[in-house]
C-alpha cells in the first residue's frame, strides 16, 4: 500500500468504528481512504475507555464493539512511549493546555511523521486535540475541521 493510505488515529475517531455512533459515517470515511492507521501505544486502553461510557451498549453490543476494536487492533502500527515522547508529550501539554492523553496522542504522532506534520492526515473527533494537531501543521480529517 502507498504511503498516501497511511494515517495517525486518534481514539476519539477510533471509538465510532467499535460502536455505533452520529459520527461513524466518518469514522468508515476515513477508514476506507486511510486503512492503515498509526495510533498511540495507549489507544487499547482509551478506545475501551471511551467504549465503557458508552453507557447505552448493551451486553450484545459491548461484545461486538470489543471484537470490532480486536479487529482493528490486528492492522495498526503504535508508537511507544520513548522518552522523547514521553518529553515532547509534556512540553505540549504546556504549549497547548491539553489533556495528559492528548498530548500523548500529538507527541505519538509528531514522533510518526518525523516531527514533518504539514499535510500529515490525523483523524480526530475532539475538538481540544484538533485545536493543536492543526496549530502544529497537521491535516486533521473530522467531521468538527
Amino acid at each position: 500500500m502507498a504511503d498516501n493510505q497511511i494515517a495517525f488515529w486518534d481514539s476519539s475517531a477510533l471509538v465510532p468504528l467499535c460502536a455505533r455512533q452520529k459520527q461513524t459515517p466518518w469514522s468508515v470515511k476515513y477508514s476506507n481512504q486511510f486503512p492503515i492507521m498509526v495510533v498511540w501505544w495507549g489507544t487499547w486502553v482509551e478506545v475501551q475507555s471511551g467504549l465503557a461510557r458508552e453507557k447505552v451498549l448493551r451486553s450484545h453490543e459491548k461484545t461486538v464493539a470489543l471484537q470490532r476494536l480486536a479487529q482493528i487492533r490486528t492492522s495498526w502500527s503504535e508508537i511507544l512511549p520513548l522518552d522523547a515522547v514521553k518529553d515532547h508529550a509534556t512540553d505540549l501539554l504546556w504549549k497547548y493546555s491539553l489533556r495528559s492523553a492528548d498530548s500523548w496522542q500529538l507527541a505519538a504522532a509528531l514522533r510518526w511523521c518525523g516531527e514533518q506534520p504539514r499535510n500529515q492526515p490525523f483523524v480526530c473527533f475532539d475538538e481540544r486535540l484538533i485545536g493543536a494537531a492543526l496549530e502544529v501543521g497537521f491535516k486533521v480529517l473530522s467531521h468538527l475541521a
